[in-house]
C-alpha cells in the first residue's frame, strides 16, 4: 500500500485562529484522501477528536507538542483508533499556503 495523503478539500472561510504552539487536532474540515494519486473517500475532521471516513466514524489522538519530522516538515502526530482508518498513524501540518492544512497517513 502506498503513501496516503488528504489534502485540504480547498473550504473558503475556513478560518485558523490562535498561534500555532497551542494547536493540537487538524481544523474541522473536509480532506481529500489519495492513495498511490487515486482518490480514496473523503476524511472530515469535525473536531473533539472525532472523524468520519467512508461511512465510519470514530476518534483518534492528536499529539499535543509540535514535532520536526525528518522531511523538516513541523506539525503534530496523529494515531486513528477505530472506524475504517483505525490502526492508522500520520501527522497534520499547515502548508506553506495560508489558511490550508494537510493529513499525511
Amino acid at each position: 500500500m502506498g503513501r496516503m495523503e488528504m489534502v485540504d478539500s480547498g473550504l473558503a472561510g475556513l478560518s485558523l485562529a490562535g498561534p500555532q504552539a497551542a494547536a493540537k487536532s487538524p481544523p474541522k474540515a473536509k480532506y481529500d484522501c489519495v492513495i498511490s494519486g487515486l482518490l480514496f473517500g473523503t476524511l472530515t475532521i469535525k473536531g473533539g477528536e472525532r472523524y468520519a471516513h467512508r461511512g465510519a466514524k470514530d476518534t483518534f489522538n492528536a499529539g499535543s507538542k509540535r514535532v520536526t519530522f525528518p522531511d523538516t516538515l513541523k506539525g503534530w502526530r496523529l494515531k486513528f483508533k477505530g472506524g475504517s482508518l483505525g490502526g492508522f498513524k500520520g501527522r497534520w501540518y499547515r502548508t506553506s499556503t495560508p489558511g490550508v492544512s494537510e493529513i499525511a497517513l
